[in-house]
């Protein structure tokens, strides 16, 4: 074992084909196996290294509008729930 990564950033940090850097060697990640909680690693030279993009896309499902009180000056809220992916 040369490092350990949290669960919820083996995604963005030890994926197949990353480049993991631990104490400043560089390591291709060949395979993650989320069943065991293990990537496997070979140390390797290179001059380039890897960075994962995270994005979050939001889709409307259904959204409504409706006053929060029933003074007539109230403004109206929207409420919206949505499917994230």
């Amino acid at each position: 074992m040369i490092g350990e990564v949290d669960f919820t950033s083996a995604l963005t940090t030890v994926h197949p084909k990353a480049i993991y850097i631990h104490d400043g060697q560089q390591y291709h990640v060949d395979r993650l196996d989320f069943d065991q909680r293990k990537a496997y690693v070979r140390r390797v030279d290179v001059d380039y290294f890897t960075d994962a993009v995270r994005y979050t896309q939001v889709k409307p499902l259904e959204a409504s509008i409706r006053r929060v009180s029933p003074a007539p000056r109230s403004a109206p809220t929207a409420t919206c729930w949505c499917d994230r992916r």
